[in-house]
């Protein structure tokens, strides 16, 4: 297994699974989320929509691009609230 920590254009990452933590709340506005989501038409909104996925703390959401992409797989797993995030980032 190899891991790699990167910061670039995360909709031309190469990977199996690209892995991206969020926070609980909001998700629309952030990066991660909302980059993959305009890419794929608002699907990844909608996919969290139907799983209610809030980001929150062990919380996780599971896409595979079928090829739309060039990860295979995304995985958001909340990780913190948005106040925690700040004070992190």
């Amino acid at each position: 297994m190899q891991i790699e920590l990167a910061v670039s254009d995360i909709s031309r990452v190469e990977a199996d699974v690209l892995v991206l933590p969020v926070a609980e709340g909001g998700l629309a506005k952030q990066r991660s989320f909302a980059t993959l989501d305009q890419v794929l038409g608002g699907a990844v909104g909608r996919l969290a929509a139907a799983q209610d996925f809030q980001g929150k703390a062990e919380q996780t959401l599971e896409l595979v691009t079928l090829g739309r992409l060039k990860a295979r797989a995304w995985c958001w797993w909340g990780s913190v609230t948005a106040e925690g995030w700040a004070r992190v980032s």
